[in-house]
């Protein structure tokens, strides 16, 4: 019976979360972008230019994930010379390259209010900005619970688009986005796989 009653505290409590998780996201900075086109869960975008604080992790994806993201959110809450606090923005981005496997660069985007010079300075010498130009993305969007498996299949589906659509890609990087809290439920949460594209000549 006390196990039945622990069991039901905590699927309120997760739902709980899920719920103030699902209403902060609709207040959190996301870069803005134009869709060019849609099929289903893939659309072709043009994102702005945007500034991203990075560092560069080794080992697997999930565990990189993890050791690149504390940083980040020490720097954000004040881990900086200025000792100044950054409002958190979304989505958190990790990109792996194929020539590269044992590592992958995890970045926060920094808020558009920012510039280089106006960013306060880390106090972390690992974490670096990456000044993005404007550019061109293939994305596939999807929810549920995160695999390799899944993250795989995925990317393989986004590669048979591109391929079918004769659509270039101009970076082999494959960029991951993460947009929710890990307390939300996997049917609420937002994940996307992202290729940089050269801009079809129809779009």
């Amino acid at each position: 019976m006390l196990k039945t009653k622990v069991c039901y505290t905590l699927i309120i409590v997760i739902i709980v979360l899920s719920l103030i998780g699902s209403r902060l996201m609709a207040t959190t900075e996301m870069p803005h972008y134009q869709t060019l086109s849609q099929s289903g869960a893939i659309e072709l975008r043009t994102y702005g230019p945007m500034i991203r604080a990075e560092v560069i992790q080794s080992g697997p994806r999930a565990l990189a994930l993890r050791a690149g993201f504390q940083p980040l959110v020490n720097y954000i809450l004040g881990d900086n010379q200025r000792k100044k606090n950054l409002n958190m923005t979304a989505p958190v981005i990790q990109v792996c390259s194929p020539n590269t496997p044992e590592y992958s660069t995890i970045a926060f985007i920094m808020p558009q209010e920012y510039t280089l010079n106006t960013l306060p300075k880390p106090n972390n010498p690992e974490i670096q900005f990456n000044a993005l130009p404007s550019t061109h993305w293939a994305v596939i969007r999807f929810s549920g619970f995160l695999s390799e498996a899944k993250l795989n299949r995925y990317y393989e589906t986004l590669k048979d688009y591109l391929k079918q659509h004769n659509i270039r890609q101009v970076d082999p990087a494959i960029v991951y986005a993460f947009y929710n809290p890990p307390w939300t439920l996997p049917f609420l949460k937002r994940h996307e796989i992202m290729l940089a594209i050269k801009r079809p000549h129809s779009q």
